[in-house]
């Protein structure tokens, strides 16, 4: 029986947060923060909920990958884009990519993480989805990848508009740089930006999304020699 309510529980934290977010558009106002604190209250005074919660939310979670074929109508929308920014686009998206897959996984390397979580954050700078399926076939931990995304996403949208400010970025670029680096979190705030920003950060998250699982395996054989 508690199953269903803690679904229930989380779609209405969800609604809730969603709801405060539109009407104060403050990032520290963002659904992912709101909706996170009082499920993550409920989970740590009950064990019972705790335990039960990832096989109460699966249906959430199995959306998430139809949520993020979805961003592919960017790809259609934004076709043009992309052949117009030929080599130079492809070179941006591929060297992103290559970065991501040392930035956070290099980092905990350095502090002394241990290789699990060295391996669930090589993919973290992808959306959830991708990272979480990537992480657990490569040894990793979809939860961390999760959370990682989740961080990073996060930090994104925070900080993002302080660089567009201070570089004076377009549109266009503020959103490729938020999907890129922000994942689903930054393409959020990217729409709520702007149209054109939305969907440069739609066209971004995906392209992002493919090449970092593709190019996972590169990561994960350069932290395999150097362990």
């Amino acid at each position: 029986m508690i199953e269903p309510l803690l679904l229930a529980a989380t779609v209405g934290a969800w609604i809730g947060a969603r709801a405060l977010y539109t009407r104060v558009p403050r990032i520290y106002f963002h659904p992912v923060v709101v909706a996170g604190l009082p499920l993550t209250a409920l989970l740590a005074l009950s064990p019972v909920a705790a335990s039960s919660y990832p096989h109460a939310t699966r249906p959430l979670a199995w959306l998430l990958g139809p949520a993020v074929v979805g961003f592919a109508t960017q790809l259609f929308a934004r076709r043009e884009a992309l052949r117009r920014g030929g080599f130079r686009l492809a070179a941006v998206f591929f060297f992103a990519a290559i970065s991501s897959l040392f930035a956070a996984a290099g980092f905990a390397r350095l502090l002394g993480a241990s290789d699990a979580t060295v391996r669930s954050l090589v993919p973290a700078s992808s959306t959830s989805p991708i990272a979480a399926s990537v992480a657990e076939a490569h040894g990793g931990r979809g939860t961390v990848a999760i959370a990682a995304c989740m961080v990073i996403g996060l930090a994104g949208a925070v900080l993002g508009p302080l660089y567009a400010r201070r570089f004076r970025l377009g549109d266009d670029a503020y959103g490729a740089a938020l999907g890129i680096s922000a994942h689903g979190i930054g393409t959020g705030a990217a729409v709520d930006h702007s149209e054109a920003s939305g969907a440069s950060a739609g066209l971004a998250l995906v392209v992002q999304g493919l090449l970092v699982a593709a190019l996972a395996p590169l990561g994960y054989a350069v932290f395999s020699w150097l362990r």
